[in-house]
């Protein structure tokens, strides 16, 4: 475990932001210089930044970085020069690091959590609904904590961190009492286990039903409970009895009598959620509909400032890039980092969810999107949201949470990569992260499961200030369609140039 400080992170990040005077910067890499496992974190954090891309090649790269660091131009600052110097050091590391295995498949929330957590489940869509209670404010793509709900009308799919699935129809009253249980007092739930291999609990006032590879229906009135069993089979615990439903079968009990035959009737219930009536808010749009320079004119909505400006790198001077009109196209051996700021920021001390996303074209992409505060006093920073790939890895950043999933890719599809934000005003903050193809990234609400999940954090930060570093190595990369927007809907649905 590094002993790097909290506070030298949030430096380091100033820094390769070219928010870090230049004394105060070079006060922390001489404080860095022996240390390091700092050292393999600022190139770690370098690397994201595409400061120091060039020193992530292979052997050759790194002689010539060491060579820089022992024989350096006299004209160089100091603080560059001492800057080469802990990245030459730290480009060794760098340049046969082996990246861990990860799972190729999209991974439920479950699978890669921290144990610890206060959220079991996420209200993946919602139509029509209104909620009389809840512990926070629900909007669709919020995490689920355990405690009670009531919903006065509409339809509300939770898929709960193990992949079982309830979709419920107002009214109804129920409480989450944990990872693989709930307590339904009244209305009409649909269940699904989702492929799940733990059994799950749902219970009543009267019952208690487990799973057996299940699809069924259950109604719960003050009077009676009706179940019905579509597939699979269900263990009823009524009245001191055990009792197998099977598929095709359905039964009413109630405390004070015993299980009676009825007609399975799928047509009384709502089996799967019906097409969202919103499409949520979109905050940002970039197209990148430039007929010339990228930051020559304005393009798009729901920015603060008319356009991307430049930043100055540590290890080169920007160089202006052309775009295809509707395109972001940096050509290999280029590095690009531009920023941006919204027009409303990104409240994580709030109860909201944000989806960010983007189209990328490359055989081999290497880009990050970063979404963060406006830098303000030193020692009051936060480090933000960070998301992107290098090759075929998915990396994400939240706070001090970082995760990297390989993925399949095929070199020429277009892929889009979408962020979500999930901030709350009195429980943590999380985000995820899915990569698909653009083609079958259109649906009305977000998918079941993501590419990658982190853990669980506070934070309170505005997020406003938006960077885009591209970094080509040996194929060119293609960035488009940049958006933000409070729903999955809003920001990965077909839009006409005319909507941009």
């Amino acid at each position: 475990m590094t002993t790097l400080s909290d506070t030298d992170r949030q430096l380091i990040d100033l820094m390769l932001d070219d928010d870090l005077p230049d004394k105060e910067c070079e006060a922390l890499l001489q404080r860095l210089e022996d240390d390091p496992e700092a050292i393999a974190y600022l190139a770690e954090r370098a690397t994201l930044h595409a400061d120091l891309g060039e020193l992530t090649r292979r052997q050759s790269v790194t002689q010539t970085a060491v060579a820089s660091a022992l024989h350096p131009t006299p004209a160089k600052p100091p603080v560059i020069r001492i800057l080469f110097g802990l990245a030459a050091a730290a480009a060794i590391a760098l340049a046969f690091m082996v990246f861990p295995e990860s799972p190729p498949a999209q991974q439920s929330a479950a699978a890669i959590k921290q144990p610890a957590t206060t959220y079991v489940a996420t209200l993946r869509g919602s139509v029509g609904c209104v909620w009389q209670s809840s512990p926070l404010q629900l909007n669709d793509g919020a995490r689920i904590p355990v405690g009670h709900y009531q919903l006065s009308r509409g339809q509300a799919e939770m898929v709960f961190d193990s992949g079982v699935r309830l979709l419920v129809e107002g009214p109804a009253e129920f409480e989450v009492t944990g990872p693989e249980s709930a307590l339904v007092d009244q209305g009409r739930i649909v269940f699904d286990d989702g492929g799940g291999s733990q059994p799950f609990r749902l219970s009543t006032k009267t019952a208690t039903l487990v799973d057996i590879g299940t699809h069924y229906a259950l109604s719960v009135t003050g009077d009676h409970e009706d179940l019905h069993v579509f597939e699979g089979a269900v263990e009823l615990n009524s009245n001191n009895q055990k009792t197998l439903i099977k598929k095709g079968q359905a039964v009413r009990y109630s405390g004070r009598t015993s299980n009676e035959p009825i007609a399975l009737a799928a047509d009384n219930f709502v089996l799967h959620l019906p097409d969202a009536d919103s499409t949520g808010e979109l905050l940002a749009v970039e197209p990148f509909d430039y007929h010339t320079e990228l930051n020559d004119a304005d393009s798009g909505h729901g920015w603060g400032t008319p356009k991307w400006t430049a930043r100055d790198k540590l290890a080169g001077k920007w160089t202006k890039v052309s775009t295809h009109y509707g395109a972001l196209a940096v050509t290999h051996g280029k590095d690009v980092s531009i920023r941006r700021n919204l027009e409303r920021s990104l409240n994580l001390a709030q109860d909201g969810v944000y989806y960010v996303s983007l189209v990328v074209k490359s055989p081999h992409p290497i880009f990050f999107l970063i979404i963060r505060s406006e830098p303000s006093e030193i020692g009051d920073i936060e480090p933000g949201v960070r998301f992107g790939m290098h090759g075929n890895t998915v990396i994400s950043h939240f706070q001090e949470s970082e995760r990297r999933t390989a993925v399949p890719l095929v070199p020429s599809e277009t892929y889009r990569v979408v962020c979500k934000i999930v901030a709350s005003a009195d429980h943590n903050d999380q985000t995820f992260v899915h990569i698909s193809p653009q083609s079958a990234s259109a649906t009305p609400f977000e998918p079941e499961s993501w590419t990658t999940a982190s853990s669980e954090t506070d934070s309170e930060g505005l997020l406003r200030r938006v960077s885009l570093d591209v970094a080509t190595r040996t194929h060119d990369c293609q960035i488009d369609d940049v958006r933000i927007g409070t729903s999955w809907a809003a920001v990965t649905r077909p839009v006409s140039k005319k909507e941009d």
